[in-house]
């Protein structure tokens, strides 16, 4: 019995130091233990976050950053499968690019074992910066939709203007496109929310869409529901809501004839400030339009009074 157990034990020893001196076929184990498993587990983790970084100094130039993976020394760029730049930065910048091309990026991480087991992708080209001007006005009865491309970064690349539309400032719908710096959206409905937003398309990439413009036809005016003094130095305003209105202007006066000035700006529909007795109306606007309440007239109360008590 105890032969039996000397024979087993001899036979795993063996194998354990067998399996410890396997044959490195990278030639990094650096003699004895190691080997393609350690390997494996010290050579960095794959590359993250890659993202491109318009923001560059030249026409054609544009710029990809990643975030940096523990352990890696450098970075191996290739394109279209082909090592192109190795770098110890977590940024890299391409100039003179071609617009019409659509460039395949791959970045791996390395270190003294190695590189990463994969390598992270990213298919660019040359893409504008968004729009921030975006303008709407009606022309006709129908929305006129223009933008200004003035600062706009490889405007000269821009190939088309996609017009997109929506009813609630998220879900765009494209239709229509455009060479022009202006669209007037022949398909529009006053019964509709139109909200309006604007892209760049070059050869092969479109840019983001940050800014919309609201050209909804209001068919109604703020209906005032109340209106009264709160204290002696406060009033409060509420009216019914306004389909299409982008924002509530509430405007004071100390006469019902006016002039009638700007008091405050809100998105909602209903309204509490300091203020004193004087007659007040309420506007909903868009960007193409706007309609206006009737003339309401509110008195604070007497010194002493809260409408809370």
């Amino acid at each position: 019995m105890k032969t039996l157990i000397f024979a087993i034990l001899f036979a795993f020893s063996a194998l354990t130091i067998f399996s410890s001196c396997t044959f490195d076929p990278f030639n990094r184990g650096g003699g004895g233990g190691g080997g393609r498993d350690d390997l494996r587990y010290c050579r960095p983790e794959t590359v993250g976050n890659i993202r491109l970084w318009d923001n560059t100094l030249g026409r054609y130039d544009m710029a990809t950053i990643w975030s940096p993976v523990e352990g890696a020394n450098s970075y191996n760029l290739y394109f279209s499968g082909r090592l192109w730049h190795n770098t110890s930065d977590t940024f890299s910048i391409f100039r003179g690019l071609n617009p019409s091309i659509r460039y395949s990026l791959e970045i791996s991480a390395v270190n003294d074992c190695g590189e990463s087991a994969e390598r992270a992708f990213l298919s660019f080209c040359l893409r504008p910066s968004p729009f921030w001007n975006v303008f709407a006005e009606f022309s006709n009865g129908l929305p006129k939709i223009s933008w200004d491309t003035t600062g706009i970064t490889h405007s000269d690349i821009i190939r088309t203007f996609n017009i997109y539309r929506s009813q609630n400032a998220t879900d765009f719908t494209l239709i229509g496109t455009t060479r022009e710096l202006f669209f007037i959206d022949t398909t529009f409905s006053d019964y509709e929310v139109s909200i309006y937003s604007v892209s760049a398309y070059t050869y092969c990439i479109e840019n983001e869409r940050i800014t919309h413009v609201n050209c909804s036809a209001l068919n109604s005016a703020p209906n005032i529901i109340s209106a009264q003094g709160e204290s002696e130095l406060s009033i409060s305003i509420s009216w019914n809501s306004v389909k299409g209105a982008s924002q509530y202007r509430v405007l004071r006066s100390e006469h019902i004839e006016g002039p009638y000035r700007d008091f405050s700006t809100t998105r909602d529909t209903s309204f509490w400030s300091f203020g004193s007795t004087a007659y007040y109306k309420i506007i909903a606007e868009n960007a193409c339009t706007l309609k206006e309440s009737e003339a309401v007239f509110i008195r604070t109360l007497p010194r002493g009074h809260n409408s809370f008590l």
